[in-house]
């Protein structure tokens, strides 16, 4: 059976060596509506949609929901023009063998990579690409689809049954790959397996409260994330 592995990006892939993102839409309320925010309107943003972010900030500022849905695309070009400049390699960390893992698992004809993750769409693909990531993920459910992340797996399962040609791909045979609770929580809503890692905010102690399937500390060894990977039934 083919599988489809959903790729989360911050904290599992790629991660900030600072944390940048809160400033940012900071700024951006700031500078588009005249909107003053501080900490303690941000939520935490770890495995959240950027829509439910945006969303959220608006709920706390009393800012109406409706003038964000009218401005979204001036948004998304705001926060990309932000995140360019400082998505470089000496920003963003590539974490450990991570691209290893995806080389392993490209060369595979029963594997599909695909992404899930909170990021709007073209930061996404800004992320992969300050390290050559992109070439391994045609397809993928973003933070722009919904803000609700437990939405975005039928999403990720639309977009790769059409890039196949057929119906080939659902909750049956895909796992969510990620690093947060919230990973953890959107898999169990869709009824997929879930590998936790151990790379982002979270500990492994943090990640078992969620009972994943399987939990790894890292990629650094290769083989051992491979067999973690068959121990749910995915076959290279």
């Amino acid at each position: 059976m083919k599988h489809l592995l959903l790729f989360d990006i911050d904290g599992t892939l790629v991660k900030f060596k600072t944390r940048r993102s809160r400033s940012i839409f900071m700024g951006m309320f700031l500078d588009l509506f005249g909107v003053e925010t501080n900490h303690s309107d941000l939520p935490d943003f770890s495995g959240m949609t950027d829509l439910s972010i945006l969303y959220s900030i608006a709920d706390s500022t009393g800012f109406d929901r409706a003038k964000i849905n009218r401005n979204i695309d001036r948004i998304w070009k705001y926060l990309i023009d932000e995140f360019r400049p400082i998505s470089t390699k000496e920003n963003l960390e590539l974490l450990v063998n991570a691209d290893v893992l995806l080389a392993t698992l490209n060369k595979s004809n029963n594997i599909t990579l695909g992404l899930l993750t909170g990021n709007f769409k073209g930061n996404a693909y800004l992320k992969l690409s300050v390290y050559d990531l992109v070439k391994y993920f045609a397809f993928g459910a973003f933070g722009d689809d919904y803000f609700d992340r437990n939405s975005l797996p039928p999403v990720a399962f639309g977009r790769a049954n059409k890039l196949a040609g057929e119906n080939m791909y659902s909750f049956l045979n895909s796992i969510i790959i990620g690093d947060s609770p919230r990973d953890i929580e959107c898999a169990q809503a869709n009824n997929m397996k879930v590998l936790a890692v151990a790379t982002g905010l979270f500990s492994r102690q943090d990640l078992m409260v969620n009972s994943p399937d399987i939990i790894l500390n890292d990629f650094s060894d290769i083989d051992k994330a491979i067999d973690a990977l068959e121990s749910l039934g995915v076959g290279l």
